[in-house]
């Protein structure tokens, strides 16, 4: 073997110091504290006591060089540093499960693989519950599901690095002719008033969007399609947006604000938290309906897919309407 390069020792340092003080269990913890916003809750998450958990987001923290949490009696946050971090983290975590998925792929070509991508607004619960029968009839097939920035999953879709995406329905992002679509579910809009707000004192009724188009928003980044499709809801009413000039990580943290009183929020139903429950308003339009947003499944038509993955296809597109019309029955 030659001789090293200073910069190759330089390099294997400090990849020993990663893997001597950083692994993929740290990176797991930091995720289940940021999704549930307990540290009891992402010990039993993860299958870990308490401890274990919290000494090993410390020692994360210590190596990173500042905290990513901020922790009270009352409740766990992000720190703007951790909010920086965070989606960082979940990509290590998600290439780490494309690599074992790869891999898989690799070393058993038999292996029968359905990908699907979700949008992190998608209700994991409900796709679950509306998959049961297809897992049922292919149970020899393995279903991977890989949450994705709502940017990247059309480029994946592209690159037949997933075999369909579950995302919210956007006016403003034009329809790919090679793509085929179909509808997956609907759900309400509900506003949160700012704590301090008039409209949040004890009244839980509808409200007209054009009612509470004079508040300011807080809103999550762009990565989910909430952001989107809140914006393309005032733009189709003639309405305009005021947004608040930072943005939330989770849909928890917009009640939270909105608890706060640093601005007006909405979410969909099946993101409200139960704590939350009693502050929602449902969003009606000024023709009576509710304003909603709705979920399509889309996949590439052109592209060779084996006959597990087209009967997936067809499940969406054939069975899954009624099926989801059933669980709302």
């Amino acid at each position: 073997m030659g001789r090293q390069t200073y910069l190759e020792i330089v390099i294997l340092n400090y990849t020993y110091r990663f893997d001597e003080y950083m692994n993929l269990n740290q990176l797991r913890f930091v995720k289940a504290v940021s999704e549930t916003r307990s540290f009891s809750q992402a010990a039993e998450r993860c299958c870990v006591t308490q401890p274990t958990l919290s000494n090993g987001i410390a020692q994360f923290e210590k190596e990173l060089g500042a905290r990513i949490f901020e922790r009270t009696t009352r409740k766990v946050a992000l720190t703007r540093f951790g909010e920086h971090v965070l989606p960082m983290v979940e990509s290590v975590l998600d290439a780490r499960a494309e690599l074992v998925q790869g891999a898989a792929a690799y070393l058993n070509p038999q292996q029968k693989l359905a990908r699907i991508g979700l949008s992190p607004l998608i209700d994991a619960r409900l796709l679950a519950s509306v998959l049961e029968p297809f897992r049922r009839a292919h149970a020899d097939v393995e279903i991977f599901f890989k949450e994705c920035h709502l940017n990247d999953l059309i480029q994946r879709l592209e690159e037949e690095k997933i075999d369909l995406v579950i995302r919210p329905r956007l006016i403003g992002q034009p329809r790919i002719i090679n793509h085929a679509h179909c509808m997956v579910y609907d759900e309400d809009l509900y506003y949160f008033a700012k704590s301090n707000n008039s409209r949040s004192d004890d009244n839980n009724g509808p409200v007209l969007l054009d009612s509470i188009a004079a508040d300011s928003y807080v809103m999550t980044g762009d990565f989910c399609g909430l952001a989107a499709a809140t914006r393309e809801l005032f733009d189709a009413h003639g309405l305009k947006l005021l947004r608040y000039g930072g943005h939330a990580q989770s849909y928890q943290v917009l009640q939270e604000w909105s608890d706060l009183g640093i601005g007006a929020a909405i979410l969909p139903d099946r993101k409200i938290s139960a704590e939350h429950r009693s502050r929602a308003r449902q969003v009606i339009l000024n023709s009576g309906e509710p304003a909603k947003v709705v979920y399509d499944a889309i996949w590439n038509r052109n592209a060779a897919h084996s006959p597990h993955v087209t009967d997936l296809h067809d499940h969406f597109q054939n069975k899954v309407p009624q099926l989801v019309q059933g669980l709302a029955a």
